[in-house]
């Protein structure tokens, strides 16, 4: 039987495989849950990133010029959830999209940067909408 760190590793290998199979992923990643119970979490660094953060303070300024303040305070709630992910993804070194399995969690940090991460993406949001995770 393989342990969950082997298989947090064949998922990491999936990421660039030229032949991705959306069955053999979901079958390692339905194995790995039954089996271990690990919490899933999407960390989508690809989204929340500089430029995000950028365009989010700039309208925020904007509507804050038009004093449009509950926009704004949405805006800044927003923004802060960016900075938030922009210093775990420096404190993490994180330059690419993989696995990462820490206590409780198996997370996914989403880089955009892997041959496979649109379908890999795709996959984890079915599977967590279909487990109701």
């Amino acid at each position: 039987m393989e342990t969950l760190p082997e298989l947090v590793i064949k998922l990491n290998g999936m990421l660039d495989s030229e032949t991705f199979s959306n069955e053999e992923f979901l079958s390692i990643l339905n194995g790995l849950i039954e089996r271990f119970n690990p919490r899933l979490k999407i960390l989508d660094f690809e989204f929340n990133n500089e430029d995000r953060l950028r365009l989010l303070k700039g309208q925020k300024m904007k509507e804050v010029r038009l004093q449009n303040f509950v926009r704004a305070a949405e805006l800044r709630d927003m923004e802060k959830l960016c900075m938030d992910y922009i210093e775990l993804r420096k404190t993490l070194g994180t330059e690419k999209s993989m696995f990462y399995h820490e206590d409780e969690y198996l997370c996914y940090f989403h880089m955009g940067t892997s041959r496979n991460d649109g379908a890999v993406i795709r996959l984890l949001e079915g599977f967590i909408h279909e487990k109701g995770m």
